[in-house]
């Protein structure tokens, strides 16, 4: 009985962790670039699914893609950050406005300037949509070392 217990205990962990990854229609890459001291961020997007520009009014309802990078002495910031391709706009039904989107891929880049070797985490915050649900937002964290 014990035995069956744990089998239906693990069955139903596996199923919700499957629920939930199966959920992230985006496949993330990270890069440093030594040559141009800039982070570079590729996400891969589903076919059927999009993401939501920062330049969508926020007032809409979807919430769009964002970016933080952590905090360091000796790590600055250079300019904005830069994403590509330019976002599509067109007019959602769904939230009844402009919306500007991704398809396919996005890339992220923000260069900084360094006095030393440091190591930043990187989150995104974003939801993934199709043409008839917007799933919860998400938080991808990421690790990198930046070096001169």
């Amino acid at each position: 009985m014990r035995c069956l217990f744990l089998l239906s205990i693990t069955i139903t962990f596996i199923s919700c962790k499957t629920l939930v990854l199966g959920q992230n229609h985006v496949q993330w890459t990270t890069q440093w670039s030594k040559e141009k001291q800039t982070v570079i961020l590729t996400g891969k997007i589903d076919p059927n699914w999009h993401l939501y520009s920062p330049e969508t009014d926020p007032n809409l309802g979807p919430i769009a893609l964002s970016v933080k990078f952590s905090k360091h002495k000796g790590l600055k910031l250079l300019g904005k950050t830069v994403f590509r391709p330019k976002a599509t706009q067109h007019f959602d039904e769904n939230f009844g406005g402009q919306v500007f989107t991704w398809e396919n891929e996005i890339t992220i880049e923000q260069s900084f300037r360094l006095k030393n070797k440091v190591t930043i985490s990187v989150v995104l915050n974003y939801m993934a949509c199709d043409e008839t649900q917007c799933l919860p937002p998400i938080d991808k964290t990421f690790t990198l070392t930046l070096e001169k």
